[in-house]
Formats: C-alpha cells, structure tokens, sequence
C-alpha cells in the first residue's frame, strides 16, 4: 500500500495528466475524466457538485459560465460501441471551486484543494496578458443574489438544452441500444398476428408522430429507449397471455 506522500503525489499526477487543451489553447478538465480521480464513482453525484462550485463563482464576481460549460463526451459501452453523455468543461478556477466543493473526508479532494489552489496562483503570476477588468458587483444583497441566481439558471439552460440534445439522438448511433430494440421487436414478431412486419408496423407507429410512424426502427429517439424496451417486452407478454392491451397502450 502507497504511503501518504506517495498517495498524494500520484492523485496530483492523474490531475495534471487528465488537463486538456481546448482549440483555443486553453486548458480544460473534463468532469468526467476528473470525478473518478478525486474518488468519485457515481457522476450522479457531480452535477450538484457543480452547481454549488458556479454559485460560488458567481459570488465571487466571476461568471460561471466562464469555469464550468457543459459539453458531450462520448462513453465507451464495450464491444465497441459507445454512448454521447452529459459532461462539464472546468477551468483551473472551476476545477478549484469543484474540490473546494466537494466532500473534505476524501483524500483525493483534500490533496486536490491543495494542489489547485497553488496551480491557480501560479497561472495567474504566469498570466502573459492583463486579467480583464471585473465587473462592478452590486452592492446590494437582493442584487448580488439575483446575479448569482442568473448565472445558475443560465447554466441550468444550458444543460437541458444540450440532454435535449443527446437524448433525441437515434438509437442507429448506439449499436448496443439498436441490437437490443431490434431483438425484441423480432420477439414480438413470432407472437403477433402478422409476424414481424406487423410488429414493427406497431412500433415505428407507437413511437412516431400522430399519422408519422418513425421511418426505421433504428430512428427511435435515444430518450425513449427505456420506454420501448418496456412497450415492446409488454406486448410481447400480452400475447403470450391472451392479455392484451387495447390499441396498443400500456
């Protein structure tokens, strides 16, 4: 087993290993990349993290958007297919806020303070342009509050937008969801009346627009894939059982 100093050295070299450089040439970590490296195993966790981390910046006069941008990062599922999920881009200082943020018990936050914490200073003494003058914070507290808020809200939108965004990708680009739908409609296929065209036929119009069935199965929206899963798993026991759901609803 590793001994303190040994642990700490080898935390600050996967968090100085795992900084990337934007087409801009400004360095960034990814959330993802980072989360697993301060002992995060669950990225159900992050968002809040992050959210607390921009509220903080936002009260400091710094725009959280300028720390914490979310963006996409595509997630190996195994054999060789992969999945665009949700992700934060972070700043020096973002990434700053984000251990300050997070749970001290950890010793990877602890040596992540630590080490952000001097990094930021010392970019800031390397900085080879002049910071850019902040602007004036309100003095008054309902004012100050209502900045931090926007920022959050702002950040917020962002987020949704760009879930929006993932989730209405098809099924085709994510060939492990695409197997899976594409097994059970061949399942419900050898229990319906009219085989497999039918089956399909009922699942491109379920999962369609009013009087716009999907074109191929494979177009089905990346968000509904759980409710297809279970519609198509139902129909299939419906017609085992002689229990069927009327026009098609569950």
């Amino acid at each position: 087993m590793n001994s303190i100093p040994e642990r700490i050295s080898e935390i600050k070299a996967q968090i100085e290993d795992a900084r990337q450089f934007g087409p801009d040439g400004l360095e960034y970590w990814s959330a993802r990349t980072l989360a697993p490296v301060l002992g995060y195993r669950n990225w159900e966790q992050v968002p809040s993290i992050i959210e607390r981390a921009s509220l903080a910046s936002e009260n400091t006069g710094s725009p959280a958007a300028n720390h914490f941008r979310p963006a996409s990062k595509m997630m190996a599922l195994g054999k060789g297919a992969s999945r665009e999920v949700l992700d934060f881009h972070m700043s020096r200082y973002g990434c700053y806020l984000f251990a300050m943020n997070g749970d001290p018990r950890k010793v990877e936050i602890s040596c992540a303070q630590s080490y952000f914490a001097a990094r930021t200073h010392e970019a800031e003494v390397r900085a080879a342009l002049p910071a850019p003058i902040a602007p004036a914070l309100p003095t008054d507290p309902i004012e100050l509050l209502e900045l931090s808020l926007r920022g959050i809200q702002q950040t917020r939108q962002d987020v949704r937008v760009l879930t929006a965004r993932l989730d209405n990708t098809p099924i085709s680009m994510h060939p492990e969801q695409e197997a899976r739908i594409y097994s059970l409609c061949q399942e419900l296929g050898r229990v319906m009346p009219g085989g497999y065209r039918a089956a399909y036929r009922v699942f491109k119009a379920q999962f369609g627009q009013p009087g716009a069935p999907l074109a191929k199965y494979t177009s089905l929206p990346i968000g509904r894939f759980d409710e297809a899963v279970h519609f198509l798993t139902h129909q299939t026991a419906s017609y085992r059982t002689g229990d069927l759901f009327e026009d098609g609803a569950l």
